[in-house]
């Protein structure tokens, strides 16, 4: 378990600046949790053209964008190991993303399988990520990632799904990766030689 932890200490992506992995977690809670609320509040809303979908269309331009950026990541790693990590997550976000925006012509029903899987997906991600690393917070890590899956769980019984819950479930779960990503830079901030032996006692 030690050297799970010191991999993730020495994670390049995160070991650069946890100040850098704050804002990303901080800007994908906010975008997230907004979109979420807008596909409480309107579901009915309509984007690019997207009948029936509220605010799905957005969301799925973020996912694309954070499939971007984990490419992105691809570059900045030194290892093997991070690298195919980042590459795996990454074009997985991008594909999901591009068939969502694909699809928006169509039917939710042509979505929901998609949905399920990157729920399923993220959760489990999240979760593992959280109890690798011993993070402090890693309780409310693993409570999030079970919403995400027991949304994925709802859409699967549902024998029609709306797009407005499609929508939701996914900019849900865009927060609940923004809260991780939080939860990890506060722990990486503590790990730093200025970080407190109370403080590394604590994770």
């Amino acid at each position: 378990m030690m050297q799970i932890r010191d991999r993730f200490v020495r994670f390049e992506r995160f070991g650069t600046d946890w100040k850098l992995l704050l804002l990303r977690g901080a800007a994908l809670f906010m975008a997230g949790g907004s979109l979420a609320l807008g596909a409480w509040l309107n579901p009915d809303a309509t984007i690019l053209r997207a009948t029936g979908f509220s605010v799905l269309p957005v969301a799925a331009l973020l996912v694309f964008a954070l499939g971007c950026l984990e490419i992105f990541d691809t570059v900045l790693a030194t290892k093997l190991g991070d690298f195919v990590l980042h590459l795996h997550m990454g074009v997985f976000d991008l594909v999901v993303g591009l068939i969502m925006l694909f699809s928006l012509g169509g039917t939710p029903e042509r979505l929901v399988l998609l949905v399920i899987a990157y729920l399923i997906v993220k959760a489990a991600v999240r979760t593992a990520l959280a109890y690798a690393a011993q993070l402090p917070d890693r309780l409310s890590i693993a409570i999030g990632a079970g919403i995400s899956l027991v949304l994925g769980l709802t859409i699967w019984i549902k024998p029609v799904t709306p797009g407005w819950l499609l929508a939701f479930a996914v900019s849900l779960d865009i927060a609940l990766r923004g809260w991780t990503f939080m939860m990890f830079s506060f722990w990486l901030r503590k790990q730093q030689p200025g970080g407190s032996a109370t403080d590394r006692q604590g994770v």
